[in-house]
């Protein structure tokens, strides 16, 4: 991370999605770059990350929930063929340190849509999530708190951002664990 922070842990994968024949088709490993106008703290720069594991990359839950997801978003937009990054992301505090899930603020993703899945939140607080319109003024925030919580969320009208989290009085360390999907009609 360009902040210094070692709290962050990812792995990024990309494919295509057909929402016709449902179909998922994996595309080569390449890396993740975001513009610099989209991402001032890591944006212009070629981020390589592991691809996610074969056991996540083929798994029947995860297709028939991007597939889920798919069919919203088609159905809102009319697009059938998207451009699909997956991210696993884990954010980890500690007593000493903060775990910052968006340390580049309030910002978009530069897709279609995107797609905030938790996976797993253990000992911290935080992680609120917050939703802006393209003027930058608060309009929502949301805590995901259980397992599968998730927000789909139209990138082109609006910013979002998340709090750092901290570690409960009781523990040494936390950790909120995510899963992004990010659609893009541009292929």
């Amino acid at each position: 991370m360009a902040d210094g922070g070692e709290y962050r842990y990812r792995r990024f994968s990309e494919f295509t999605y057909n929402n016709l024949d449902k179909s998922l088709n994996s595309k080569p490993h390449s890396y993740f770059i975001q513009p610099n106008y989209l991402n001032h703290l890591n944006g212009g720069i070629k981020r390589y990350f592991h691809p996610l594991t074969p056991y996540v990359a083929m798994n029947q839950e995860l297709h028939k929930f991007i597939c889920l997801v798919g069919n919203i978003i088609s159905c809102i937009n009319g697009n059938m063929l998207w451009k699909l990054y997956v991210h696993q992301v884990s954010i980890l505090a500690s007593k000493d340190q903060l775990g910052s899930p968006a340390p580049e603020g309030i910002h978009k993703d530069g897709m279609t849509f995107s797609v905030l899945l938790l996976i797993d939140r253990n000992n911290i607080n935080g992680g609120v999530n917050k939703f802006y319109n393209n003027d930058k003024e608060l309009i929502d925030e949301v805590t995901l708190l259980d397992r599968y919580d998730f927000i789909i969320m139209d990138d082109r009208k609006g910013y979002h951002s998340v709090s750092d989290i901290s570690v409960i009085e009781t523990a040494n360390e936390g950790k909120r664990s995510m899963l992004f999907l990010e659609f893009s009609e541009d292929l």
